[in-house]
């Protein structure tokens, strides 16, 4: 009774693979020749259902050669150089799974870091949904950019009672953190941009529109204008509403405005 060990079909599968479904005694490929996995080293002199003894090999090789050893060690040096690339290629993805684990580790450290950086600012540390949402701000902006965030967020931002932080302006300065990082970015490009996002603060405050969105008309006349930074930031401290401030700028800058502009 035989004692051999049938080769399982993921082993056959992975030799295949490796050799391109290619026959390594002629050439003959799949689907125009049938495969086998054959063993150099002949079962019945002992050879094992190793992959590193198995070869692939068609229907008419496998079958003529039976349990003949090799004696052409060509077969055999592809094998190895074969065996060496995929060696290399499980190499390299060990490597790029490590590097990643590393890249994942790095996150959770940065984030870790800039909760502790609000909690020495505010007293309050940011739980789960907060540290989320650092997450989400650090796919957009650097570290160091994040940090210049929550500094200038809680500077401007923060009250305290006493000695005690107030945790109202705690929430408000956490959310300016990335409108912050946003207007940093943007005054490496336009230095001008951060009196802007002041003088926007102050029509807001003025025009009762916590939510207001001035920044691109404000542009509009800083350049089209000529309106200075210091001219829109103390017409906003005087207006009475948005068209008020538009005649207020206008007549600082000369500028004639048309009825359709007067009337807003």
């Amino acid at each position: 009774m035989s004692n051999r060990k049938a080769i399982g079909k993921k082993l056959r599968f992975e030799v295949f693979k490796r050799d391109k479904f290619t026959c390594q005694y002629c050439g003959a490929k799949a689907p125009d020749a049938v495969l086998h996995a054959d063993h150099l080293h002949p079962v019945a002199k002992g050879g094992q259902n190793d992959i590193l003894n198995l070869v692939t090999a068609c229907e008419s090789c496998n079958s003529g050669k039976g349990a003949r050893l090799i004696d052409d060690g060509s077969v055999v040096e592809r094998q190895r150089a074969q065996l060496e690339i995929l060696e290399a290629r499980r190499e390299q993805l060990q490597m790029m799974l490590e590097w990643r684990d590393e890249l994942e580790r790095v996150k959770i450290d940065t984030v870790e870091m800039i909760a502790d950086r609000i909690g020495e600012r505010g007293s309050f540390m940011p739980n789960e949904n907060g540290k989320s949402s650092i997450r989400k701000w650090l796919k957009q902006y650097s570290f160091d950019e994040v940090l210049a965030g929550v500094d200038e967020a809680f500077d401007i931002y923060m009250r305290w009672v006493g000695d005690e932080p107030d945790q109202k302006s705690w929430e408000i300065a956490f959310k300016k953190i990335p409108a912050i990082c946003s207007i940093q970015r943007q005054s490496i490009e336009k230095p001008y941009i951060q009196k802007l996002a002041y003088t926007q603060g102050i029509l807001r405050r003025r025009l009762r529109n916590k939510n207001g969105r001035y920044i691109k008309a404000l542009e509009e006349m800083y350049w089209e204008w000529d309106a200075s930074e210091a001219q829109l930031e103390e017409s906003a401290k005087v207006c009475d509403d948005w068209q008020d401030f538009n005649r207020i700028v206008a007549a600082a800058c000369g500028v004639v405005l048309s009825e359709e502009s007067q009337d807003g």
